[in-house]
């Protein structure tokens, strides 16, 4: 698994596209549910053996995709535990790449679920992170590796 991560706006996308020039599937904002599910049934398919790498650009707008449908807070952390499951499956996270704005460095929402997705989205990206072979933080188009 590869992670870029970042500041919005700072070139993360076409940093990897200039890279990664093919892709198996892409996932973006709006697709978190067919995204879980895609997965979960390319995991059920001889651990995805289809070539290709599997781009998820936007995963932090996916974290609160996956909470705008949901009512407590535990169910965030269930529906959170369910993404990481299939994410974190040792078929597929060779296969991964993923593009993330870093929701850390800002100011702390005053909104409740906001300040909820911001630390939801931060502690799956920490999980990511830990199991990821490369992680980038981009800025003003330059990719640094920090791990």
């Amino acid at each position: 698994m590869v992670i870029y991560t970042g500041g919005r706006d700072q070139g993360k996308t076409e940093l990897v596209r200039k890279h990664y020039t093919t892709f198996y599937r892409e996932y973006r904002r709006g697709d978190y549910f067919r995204m879980v599910s895609e997965l979960r049934n390319l995991l059920d398919k001889n651990g995805g053996a289809d070539d290709g790498y599997i781009l998820i650009d936007d995963f932090h707008l996916m974290v609160r995709e996956m909470m705008d449908g949901v009512c407590e807070l535990g169910d965030y952390r269930d529906m959170a535990e369910e993404m990481m499951g299939v994410l974190l499956d040792e078929n597929l996270r060779e296969r991964l790449i993923i593009i993330s704005n870093e929701l850390g460095s800002g100011v702390i929402p005053v909104d409740r679920f906001l300040d909820t997705w911001r630390e939801i989205c931060g502690r799956c990206m920490i999980r990511l992170a830990a199991a990821a072979d490369e992680v980038y933080l981009v800025n003003l188009g330059i990719a640094t590796r920090i791990k």
